[in-house]
């Protein structure tokens, strides 16, 4: 913005303020308040996601005992401070995988049987045109790997919906499980 645009806008508001000041002795009253801005709502669209996905979890767990292996884990957000430290004292990790299904399962491939051990999920918000691509952190791909190298399924998921479609398939055993993460080659 240049120096006279900038003198513009202070001419503007002081002439704004001015004219309410004026209105305001004719009235006999204070100046009114000017409205507040109101405050940008705070996003946290990957986090309804995963709320989403554990309501539908939570009801197929009624139908399905495997359901209940499946859990969260809370590593996510921003901390500040003495709270950061104190977490990772405890052993919170930066990069653990969102969504943990501990169930296992044998692929069979012709004469081969292939223990899986269970499936990791790293949830992401949806794809969404005209905004930034979620990325993942170069902390998540080395679990991602770590994972995959022990045997587990792992799948980065854009919204509840894939998560879902990858844990029905991984539930009933299908050998095709959708959105499961591979190594850049």
């Amino acid at each position: 913005m240049t120096a006279s645009k900038r003198g513009a806008e202070r001419r503007d508001k002081t002439m704004a303020k001015a004219k309410l000041e004026v209105q305001a002795a004719r009235l006999g009253g204070p100046i009114p308040a000017q409205p507040a801005k109101p405050k940008a709502k705070p996003r946290h669209i990957e986090d309804d996601h995963q709320a989403a996905y554990f309501r539908w979890v939570d009801q197929k767990a009624k139908q399905d005992t495997n359901y209940g292996y499946i859990y969260a884990v809370p590593n996510g957000g921003k901390r500040i401070g003495y709270e950061a430290k104190r977490l990772q004292e405890q052993g919170v990790r930066a990069g653990v995988l969102d969504i943990n299904i501990d169930v296992k399962r044998t692929e069979y491939t012709g004469s081969f049987a292939k223990f899986v051990p269970g499936m990791r999920i790293e949830m992401k918000r949806p794809i969404v045109k005209g905004e930034r691509d979620p990325k993942i952190s170069e902390e998540q791909v080395i679990w991602l790997t770590r994972y995959k190298a022990m045997g587990f399924i792992t799948c980065v998921c854009y919204g509840w919906d894939q998560a879902r479609e990858a844990t029905e398939a991984y539930l009933s055993g299908k050998a095709d499980i959708p959105h499961q993460w591979e190594p850049a080659p």
